[in-house]
């Protein structure tokens, strides 16, 4: 389900990587979750239409698929305020998540803060959580990695309190 989504937008095919997404995660939810309720990613008149398999997908999969779609969403500079908001609303299902690894936790926690910084919230709490999942596992690597990603949305969120909002 994430390997076309991913692979698309890693070549710049940001827009088509969503649609691919949305459209694996609609067909998944009808076969193994309540349905999908998200606004479709404004089409490109350039890319091929998606694909549809109809097959069922695990918990680690749909986490994985959202999370994908959210950080997709967060790269997309053109994404729109309901774009961002249905990003916020993935993160949010994730989150919620009983079943995630503190690592995996502490990941999407400083992509939730990436999107408030960039909709001119503060992301000190988020990343504070961040933080203390992280320390707490004892991963230097990724604490480090994840170090980078918070200063970044520190600083979007800095921006955004002096040029106004940055969506």
């Amino acid at each position: 389900m994430r390997g076309q989504g991913e692979g698309l937008a890693r070549v710049g095919a940001v827009r088509d990587g969503l649609r691919r997404l949305d459209t694996a995660l609609a067909d998944c939810a009808a076969v193994t979750r309540a349905p999908v309720t998200r606004a479709p990613v404004t089409p490109d008149a350039t890319a091929p239409g998606p694909s549809s398999s109809k097959a069922p997908c695990s918990e680690t999969q749909w986490i994985g698929a959202l999370g994908l779609r959210s950080w997709l969403t967060l790269l997309d500079s053109d994404a729109t305020p309901g774009e961002l908001t249905a990003a916020a609303a993935d993160l949010g299902a994730i989150l919620a998540e009983r079943s995630l690894e503190p690592a995996e936790r502490a990941n999407h926690l400083v992509n939730l803060a990436l999107l408030l910084a960039r909709r001119g919230r503060d992301p000190a709490e988020p990343l504070a959580e961040a933080r203390r999942l992280v320390d707490d596992a004892g991963d230097s690597r990724r604490a480090e990695l994840l170090a980078g990603w918070g200063r970044m949305a520190q600083a979007l969120y800095e921006l955004s309190r002096t040029s106004g909002d940055l969506e």
